[in-house]
């Protein structure tokens, strides 16, 4: 596997993580962001590289629900055992998540990546745009504590535009919004 060092603030670490982790770093452990989730096994960005790691039997113990387990963005507690392999003993909190109910659960949630500060929605202005899609997906955000910014493609082939524009308007007035057109290469200077 890869060994390039991480510069842990240029892939997210900031202070609500370091005030998090100040306990962990007294017992030895290191901070980690999972970048990929393997069943058992966890890819962790680390200052000393990327490390395979699972999760401490007491971790997967305390873990009453799979919600608490690390996920894709989350930041961790680990330690680096002589084999070069990892340990997980503890998820720090999340700022943010994005999750759903399992499904066929009553109320267990499943968290799919945590730690996201904006997300793209993007929407074609073609025969496939839906308000109501867009809708969805801006509530999902908002409930996951992101920040969303609408990207608006194919403006080059779209006769209602203004109309368009205006439907988004309507249901998020302040939503940040660029009109490009990928195919030709107008308003991609601005994302």
């Amino acid at each position: 596997m890869d060994q390039l060092k991480h510069d842990l603030e240029a892939i997210g670490w900031n202070s609500f993580f370091q005030d998090n982790f100040t306990d962990f770093k007294e017992d030895g452990l290191i901070p980690g962001r999972i970048s990929e989730v393997q069943r058992k096994n966890y890819i962790v960005l680390t200052e000393l590289g990327e490390i395979v790691s699972r999760v401490s039997g007491k971790l997967r113990f305390e873990a009453d629900e799979k919600s608490k387990l690390p996920v894709v963005g989350d930041w961790v507690a680990l330690r680096i055992e002589s084999n070069n392999k990892g340990t997980i003993y503890a998820v720090l909190p999340r700022k943010s998540k994005f999750s759903r109910k399992v499904a066929g659960k009553i109320t267990e949630e499943q968290v799919m990546i945590a730690n996201v500060d904006t997300v793209w929605i993007v929407s074609g202005l073609d025969q496939d745009f839906n308000i109501q899609r867009i809708e969805r997906y801006l509530a999902l955000v908002f409930r996951s504590g992101a920040k969303p910014i609408l990207i608006l493609n194919k403006s080059d082939i779209c006769r209602e535009l203004e109309d368009r524009i205006k439907e988004v308007k309507e249901i998020g007035p302040n939503l940040p919004m660029h009109i490009i057109s990928a195919e030709l290469n107008e308003g991609l200077e601005e994302l």
